[in-house]
């Protein structure tokens, strides 16, 4: 029994396809990425991550494995030292071949395509041509179509590479000291320099000058007493490690939660408001409902004519109360008709229209987190007496057989 690390590595020898084997091999193979990649740039990195590690799997590293004028360089990680007339030179010798490295790179293509985003996939067919030969797609040269696109427009020397480089202050200073995301921005211009087979040997100053643009006293201090412990010897490291612990230290000081969240609500609130806002929306929504009905309760002339009483306004020396069929009503100045509530039951109905999220809330979020406005629980709970109050004025004159809305 052959030792192999998957099982496509077992063998080198064609793929017997009719076999079910053969075709779970396949399908294993040729499935895409779980994020299709939309052609940018910050992502290119990730993307040839996740195709170097899928062709380990799948026994590709042969057909990735390009010789150059300075050794055998692998296309998803140096294509930077690989020129395309060297590796369409790799491709012709088994390109439209029956042997594996043929039935690799069919395999790679079908996988490339399906890990594209389609607006960018169109724009890589395009170029059809260049990734074919006699007729055949070659998967190899889909890929280097891919960098290449990727690459038109930034695609720098190597010193403007370096040059960037050492502008890691100003890129602080415009992610407003996010480390996470500096960091990134540094792994991904060395990444374009190992691809073109070149190394940095400034970096770490330039790190340390970048990260003592952090606005905060504490990271800057730790900052400093790193690059003494480091410029006097006492403490070995390299770019890697200065920038692991420079997120560590950013994530420590709470940095992160303080730039990346908003402000955090007092959990009094949190908790109180909730109970509120839901006894409220019950309320509203009850209320919206009888609305609903006033048009049937209108429907009969004869109910018309038996509370046509109700518009005729009191005269001025007259009782702004009175009682009618065991039932005390009192004259609405707002409604201008006789109501079961009074002047003063009905400015909360009147004044103050319901809204769609009531202020002084907690309103949930379709997360389930809490998100509190702008006044008080204090200011919440009055706002529900006031409805409170409107409603029940309201069910009664609907009660009563007629609306005073």
């Amino acid at each position: 029994m052959a030792f192999s690390l998957s099982p496509a590595q077992t063998t080198n020898a064609v793929i017997d396809y009719s076999t079910s084997d053969g075709m779970k091999l396949f399908g294993k193979a040729t499935k895409p990425q779980k994020t299709e990649f939309d052609g940018s740039p910050d992502a290119l990195r990730l993307f040839l991550g996740n195709f170097h590690d899928h062709a380990n799997t799948y026994n590709w590293t042969a057909n990735v494995t390009v010789a150059t004028g300075s050794g055998n360089c692998d296309l998803a990680s140096l294509y930077g030292k690989i020129t395309e007339a060297e590796l369409r030179t790799h491709v012709t010798v088994f390109s439209g071949a029956q042997n594996r490295l043929a039935q690799n790179s069919a395999q790679m293509i079908i996988y490339l395509k399906e890990s594209l985003e389609d607006n960018f996939k169109l724009e890589v067919y395009m170029h059809a041509d260049e990734y074919t030969i006699a007729g055949v797609e070659s998967g190899e040269l889909f890929l280097w179509q891919i960098i290449r696109l990727v690459n038109a427009d930034t695609r720098a020397t190597v010193g403007y590479i370096r040059e960037s480089l050492t502008m890691i202050p100003l890129v602080v200073t415009k992610l407003k000291g996010d480390i996470k995301e500096v960091n990134k921005w540094i792994n991904n211009q060395m990444a374009a320099l190992r691809s073109r087979g070149e190394i940095s040997t400034d970096l770490m100053i330039n790190i340390f000058k970048g990260y003592a643009m952090v606005d905060d006293p504490d990271f800057v201090r730790y900052i400093a007493d790193l690059r003494t412990q480091y410029e006097d010897g006492r403490m070995e490291m390299d770019a890697d490690r200065l920038m692991t612990l420079g997120h560590m230290k950013f994530k420590n000081l709470g940095l992160a939660v303080t730039w990346d969240t908003p402000e955090a609500t007092p959990k009094a609130d949190i908790v109180a408001l909730p109970t509120v806002t839901e006894e409220i929306t019950a309320l509203k929504t009850t209320l919206e409902a009888l609305i609903a009905q006033l048009p049937a309760k209108k429907s009969s002339p004869g109910d018309n004519a038996k509370w046509a009483w109700k518009a005729i306004a009191p005269k001025a020396n007259q009782a702004q109360s009175k009682q009618v069929n065991s039932k005390v009503y009192h004259w609405c100045p707002n409604h201008v008709k006789w109501c079961i509530h009074t002047p003063a039951e009905c400015k909360g109905l009147i004044k103050t229209p319901f809204p769609t999220s009531v202020p002084g809330t907690a309103a949930t979020s379709s997360t389930g987190t809490s998100v509190r406005t702008d006044e008080t629980s204090e200011a919440a709970t009055k706002r529900k007496l006031e409805l409170t109050t409107a409603f029940n004025a309201f069910v009664q004159d609907v009660d009563d057989g007629d609306s005073c809305l």
